[in-house]
């Protein structure tokens, strides 16, 4: 949980940057070499869904 604990003290932009750098590998790794890298995809997909706002910061959307 110490991932996590540290994921959501960052900015909501950040947390949604960070969770696109796996899924850019993934990306680039599929199309440049043909590779497929389910743990780059599985990993960015969960990171995006916890890049949202939580509750108390949707009170301060300016904050981005």
């Amino acid at each position: 949980m110490g991932f996590f604990g540290w994921y959501f003290t960052l900015r909501p932009l950040v947390r949604l940057l960070l969770a696109l750098v796996p899924l850019i590998i993934s990306a680039a790794a599929y199309f440049g070499a043909g590779r497929v890298w389910p743990w780059g995809i599985g990993m960015g997909l969960i990171m995006l869904c916890c890049s949202f706002p939580t509750d108390g910061e949707r009170n301060k959307w300016g904050d981005w």
